[in-house]
Order: structure tokens, then sequence, then C-alpha cells
């Protein structure tokens, strides 16, 4: 909600904006729409409802229109696992397909002019001036993590987002219906008044610069260091997530800046710091989770499913029957070459336990 204010106003030394692509991942049931009904309810409540962007996308050109129309938007997408997933097959919503290719690139127009794809009809070529597009999707685990996909972790479109994770459900209690605080809308207000550049800053912004302090600056330099290191150590495909690390950090800074005390922000070493440290867990999360789901054809999605039966089934392994209950989809032939695949590849190691009758097979995740 932050980044979405402050979009097109503020900028860092060089020209970092405050768009971000989040996505919040929990169980069915656990309030995930709830946070996205207080960011509608504070913007209704400042009386910029206009930045509250449409909740679902019908098709890349839809999404050019509606940022045309509101530069600094916000989307608040739900069950965006189902959408990625659908996003990423061409054959079957060929309409749809483009759209994370739009959302690449106005991630990185923040800073620049979009122009948009050429038609015959020049009505239609879109240009929009620093485009701030904040996106905040909601999905369940398997939902989202199925529908990555190889090409998602290369093209640059895994390494623009942010992940966050609930992975264990609370107990449910009684809701409380609570006002909006009212310094909460007094934040919202200010950042809708906010004109810097005086009555053209929305055709044309001229967005206030945010000072950063040499340490803020060291630490930046330090993440880029380490990402550089990591991204050479793991190579392609894991390693092109850590090339917007630094990026995504300085966004991040820039958001807490301007919470922090939006009249006067800066870019001190608490924002640096706690910046470069969630960048860094991201990232190094979502390789984790590439690693678990992200397949390069049939016969690889079925072994990292295998895998993460076993690995789910922690130290005491799982028995080769609860195995086979588990995966009953797979034919016999091809498990078998599954699970020997996995053993060569030293993912598990088989452990055989003495009965009385014949011994019990069992696979523990190395």
């Amino acid at each position: 909600m932050q980044g979405a204010l402050a979009g097109r106003k503020v900028r860092d030394d060089v020209n970092t904006r405050t768009n971000v692509y989040c996505l919040g991942v929990c169980p069915s049931g656990q309030g995930k729409e709830r946070a996205r009904e207080v960011n509608k309810e504070l913007l209704f409540l400042t009386g910029i409802d206009g930045m509250a962007g449409p909740e679902g996308l019908a098709s890349h050109a839809g999404l050019i229109a509606a940022v045309e129309k509101q530069p600094a938007i916000l989307f608040q997408l739900d069950e965006i696992g189902r959408l990625l997933k659908t996003l990423g097959d061409a054959s079957r919503s060929p309409h749809l397909y483009h759209i994370v290719t739009v959302l690449m690139k106005l991630y990185t127009s923040s800073g620049t002019v979009y122009i948009g794809d050429a038609y015959a009809d020049t009505k239609r070529n879109k240009t929009i001036d620093q485009p701030n597009v904040c996106v905040y999707g909601t999905s369940v685990p398997q939902s989202l993590y199925a529908g990555l996909t190889h090409e998602s972790v290369t093209d640059g479109f895994l390494s623009r987002m942010l992940v966050f994770e609930g992975l264990e459900r609370v107990a449910k209690c009684r809701p409380q219906v609570l006002p909006m605080p009212n310094v909460v809308i007094d934040a919202a207000r200010w950042w809708g008044e906010f004109r810097p550049g005086g009555d053209l800053s929305q055709e044309h912004p001229e967005p206030a610069i945010v000072s950063m302090t040499p340490k803020a600056a060291a630490m930046f330099d330090a993440l880029d260091r380490h990402a550089d290191h990591q991204a050479e150590a793991l190579g392609e495909p894991h390693g092109t997530l850590w090339t917007r690390a630094t990026e995504k950090a300085r966004k991040l800074a820039l958001i807490h800046a301007c919470s922090a005390a939006r009249e006067k922000p800066a870019i001190n070493t608490d924002a640096a710091r706690w910046a470069c440290s969630l960048s860094e867990y991201l990232t190094a999360r979502m390789i984790s989770l590439a690693y678990q789901w992200v397949a390069e054809n049939a016969f690889d999605a079925k072994r990292k499913q295998l895998l993460r039966i076993v690995r789910r089934a922690g130290a005491e392994g799982v028995t080769r029957t609860a195995l086979c209950r588990n995966t009953r989809a797979i034919p016999t032939r091809e498990r078998a070459e599954i699970i020997d695949a996995l053993i060569v590849c030293g993912d598990i190691e088989v452990i055989e336990e003495t009965t009385k009758g014949a011994p019990r097979i069992r696979y523990v995740a190395r």
C-alpha cells in the first residue's frame, strides 16, 4: 500500500522507485483476504480509491489500459497461483500469456517511459510516463508453486517477486471489527495530497529524491557483491533469481523510509539493514522453492513430486508402500525409474529394515 501511495512521488539517488510485486501464500481459510480489504477501505476513506486497480486481469491490453488511466496503481489479485498457471501456457490462453511480459516491462519502466506494442491503428499505441504498478497477490501454496515454470525462473519474472509464506495453520478466533486508525488514514491522505513537481506532476512526475547515508549505501554494495557471488556459484537457471536482489532491497528501503518519516524520508542503516536482510532471505527461499517445484519436463516434475513426499516424511523417511500409495497416478515402471534416478543422484537413500518376512524398504531424503 505504501509503495503505491508513494509511487511517482519519490526516488533514491539511482532512480529506484517504490513499485513492488508481493505474493502472500498461506493455506485456505487463514485470512489472506483481510489485507486486501483493509487496503481498499483505506483508499476509499481517503478519497483516492482510483488507485485500487481491477481485481482480475482479462488480457494484457486491459492491464495496460488500467495503468494508463491510473499510472500509480495497486492490483490486488486473489488466487494468483491459478492465474500464473494459466499465464504459463500460451496454447491454452494466448490472450493471457502476454500479461507476464507486460508486468515485467512495467516493473523495469517505473523510472522511465513505458512504450507499448505497435498496432496498425495508432490510437491503440500506448505510452505511459513512469508507471508505478504494485501487485499484491494471494494464493494457497500448492496452487502457486505448481504454476511456477522453468521459463518463469529464467525470464526474470520470479526474480521480481517478493513471496511471503505463512504455511502453518493457526487456530481460528472470533474476529473484531475495529475502525481504521486515524494515524493510518492521515498518512494515506498526506501521500494522496503530496505533489512534488507542482500541478503537472500527474503528466510528468518530478519525484523528490530520498537521501541515503553512507553506511546504508555500503550495505547495498555488500548485498550486490553477495548476490553476484551467489549467482555465479549457482549458475543458470537458479542463479538468475539473485539478479534483482539488490534492486528489491532498495525498493523496500525506500518504502521503509517513506513510512517512517513521510515529510523528510531518509534511508538510514535501520532501513537498509531490514531491506537487505529481507531481500536476501526471500531470494534464498525462492531458490529453495524453485529446486523443489520448477521442472524442465514431465519426468522431472514427477521426480520432484516423489522427492517432496520423501522430504515431508522427515528423518524417519517413507516406506515403499506409502510412497506407492501416494503416487498411484504414476505407472509402476516409471516410478521405479524415478526412484533409481533419485538414488543415483544422491537425493535419497535406501534403508532396509529386517522383519520376519521380506525386508521393509524405507526411503530417506539426504
